[in-house]
């Protein structure tokens, strides 16, 4: 599974997930190693790390998604 796929998957896992809105399947979540998703962190072009504890989502974390986030 690759990164967006798996941070797809835990953006499904919410149910209140409007701050997420940047994660799209059309785009990648590091780009040049840029963050290009909101609340993702990116080092050399790796998911290295989440920060989306204060935008509002609720529901029960997608704990096997974090699992294929193997920057973490």
């Amino acid at each position: 599974m690759s990164e967006s796929e798996a941070l797809l998957k835990l953006k499904s896992s919410f149910t209140n997930a409007k701050a997420l809105d940047s994660w799209m399947p059309s785009t990648a979540p590091c780009r040049g190693g840029e963050e290009e998703w909101s609340g993702v962190v990116c080092l050399k072009g790796i998911v290295t790390g989440l920060y989306i504890n204060s935008m509002g989502l609720s529901g029960k974390i997608d704990v096997d998604a974090l699992t294929e986030l193997t920057g973490l």
